[in-house]
Order: structure tokens, then C-alpha cells, then sequence
């Protein structure tokens, strides 16, 4: 079985990241991101303010894998990146980027 390893960070700072597929959402808008592999799906509730975000990622068909679920919570210009893969030295780095900027909220799948 393959085992991919999942990160989370806070903030990207590699210089070599391509923005694909960068999208707002509304409330309970899912946002659905192909990333070779892997697939991830991310939406949201507003709840009083607060959104309560979850990014769920896993092995598209056909691929053995767990399917990790992220839950956080985000204020207003706060940011939140799950980063995927790059465990062999054949595989890019994928990034789900979630990131509030006042009352928008926009996701983008991003790769090394």
C-alpha cells in the first residue's frame, strides 16, 4: 500500500508554486481539486463569524489510500495549507490553500 504523507501547515513559503484552480466559496459550497493522485474537497459553514472549514483528501479510484479529513476554524485573514505527496523523488508536492480574507473565502490548489 502506498502511504502518503500529509502536512499541514500554516503558511507556504516555497517561491515555486503555481496557482490552478483558485475559486471563492459560498457557505456549504464544496470546491473539488484533482491532484494527480490524490483528490480533495473542501467547503464550509459560517458559523456566527467563524468559519468552520473542512478539506477532505484522498486516493482518487482505483488507488489505495486513506482519506484524511482536515477540520479548523478560520477568523477573519487568517490561512490555512494542507500539503500533499512529495514523499518519493518522483512525486510533486501538492498544496490545498485555503485562505479568509474578510468575509471571502477562497480555495486553490497549487503544485511544486
Amino acid at each position: 500500500m502506498l502511504k502518503t504523507i500529509v502536512w499541514i501547515m500554516t503558511t507556504v513559503t516555497s517561491i515555486f508554486l503555481v496557482d490552478a484552480n483558485a475559486r471563492q466559496l459560498e457557505p456549504l459550497e464544496p470546491a473539488a481539486f484533482d491532484l494527480g493522485k490524490q483528490s480533495a474537497i473542501v467547503y464550509y459553514v459560517d458559523n456566527e463569524g467563524t468559519y468552520d472549514v473542512v478539506a477532505m483528501v484522498g486516493p482518487n479510484v482505483a488507488i489505495e489510500g486513506p482519506v484524511v479529513r482536515h477540520l479548523f476554524k478560520l477568523e477573519a485573514d487568517e490561512r490555512y495549507t494542507v500539503l500533499i505527496g512529495g514523499n518519493s523523488p518522483t512525486t510533486n508536492m501538492s498544496y490545498i490553500e485555503i485562505e479568509r480574507n474578510g468575509d471571502t473565502l477562497s480555495v486553490a490548489a497549487l503544485e511544486e
